[in-house]
């Protein structure tokens, strides 16, 4: 990591010679034929998904009740759907993009956040497996005959350290 970073502070390039990306890179161009694009076309769509979002939650008993986590993951996911329904109209009315375009741009954005919906679906596997195989309750049972009080905040995060290893 050393010598990547000394590479990019010296040289400018972040891949070594011969080396390969994890993930490919992507160029975007767009064409808008030199046309000024007016805020509110990225400002909008954004207050419309941060409302959506904020009014499931709410409706749903925010911030006084528990909110279970599939009811803000669905909230989450009609806040940017809505949002890009409304994105795609308002290009389309100020002609800042064709409906092509806005699907290729819409299909080549959710291909590039695949990756993360895979990371946090297994994400949250791993913690269910967590939960239901007792690990927190294990991990208590077999520090607490050498656990003293001034060795707490250390062992915590020694075992913190060795937790996040473990589960990647």
């Amino acid at each position: 990591m050393l010598k990547a970073q000394n590479r990019a502070m010296e040289t400018g390039q972040t891949m070594r010679a011969g080396g390969t990306p994890m993930r490919k890179t992507v160029s975007e161009k767009y064409n808008n034929d030199g046309k000024e694009v007016p805020v509110r076309i990225m400002v909008i769509p954004l207050v419309i998904m941060v409302a959506t979002i904020f009014t499931n939650l709410f409706l749903n008993g925010f911030p006084f009740e528990v909110v279970p986590g599939n009811m803000i993951r669905a909230s989450i996911a009609a806040g940017f759907l809505l949002a890009t329904i409304f994105l795609v109209i308002m290009c389309l009315v100020q002609k800042v993009m064709s409906f092509e375009d806005c699907m290729s741009n819409f299909l080549s954005g959710v291909s590039g956040a695949g990756f993360m919906a895979v990371l946090l679906t297994l994400a949250w596997s791993l913690g269910g497996i967590s939960t239901e195989m007792g690990t927190a309750e294990y991990i208590l049972e077999i520090t607490e005959s050498f656990l003293s009080p001034q060795m707490l905040a250390a062992v915590f995060f020694l075992i913190a350290c060795l937790m996040s290893f473990a589960t990647g």
